[in-house]
């Protein structure tokens, strides 16, 4: 009787564990974010956040040119910021994808930019190392590509500062 005993209540912690998880996952698909806030947050996470000037991207042709392809996706949410004078490593893009299939095309994309700006896509060498710093992250149906000046530090995950 003690083993019968015991073994449900093992399976009603393993339960309820597994319950949690699948809440937990639930939140980050559910949460919805304010993109130009997530940006915010990065820069306030910086030591020097008044050294970092980064605009918002809104024109579709330069987009395209900076990321090709991901017109093409079927996004809820966009953003991207980019210094005033190009040939710096510093840049955050951000989407939210409206179907998670689309998570692994973006990704795919961001890393085409990565890789274009580390192999020559950047105007010298000493830009082009800081683009081997770049990094995507992803949160639920989020995925963002960042690289910031040697100065700055990334955080873990954008996408869940406070």
């Amino acid at each position: 009787m003690k083993k019968i005993a015991s073994l449900l209540v093992l399976t009603l912690i393993i339960s309820t564990c597994l319950m949690a998880c699948g809440k937990q996952a639930a939140k980050v698909e559910d949460k919805d974010l304010d993109l130009s806030a997530v940006y915010d947050k990065v820069i306030a996470a910086q030591e020097a956040p008044e050294s970092i000037m980064m605009f918002e991207e809104t024109y579709p042709e330069l987009i395209e040119g900076l990321y090709p392809g991901l017109k093409d996706v079927n996004t809820e949410k966009f953003a991207l910021y980019t210094p005033p004078i190009t040939g710096f490593a510093c840049e955050i893009c951000m989407v939210k994808v409206v179907d998670e299939k689309d998570l692994e095309t973006v990704k795919k994309i961001f890393q085409a930019r990565i890789d274009s700006g580390i192999s020559g896509g950047a105007c010298d060498e000493e830009v082009a190392e800081l683009w081997k710093d770049a990094q995507i992250q992803e949160y639920g149906k989020y995925v963002a590509m960042i690289v910031l000046p040697p100065d700055c530090v990334i955080p873990e995950n954008i996408f869940t500062l406070e």
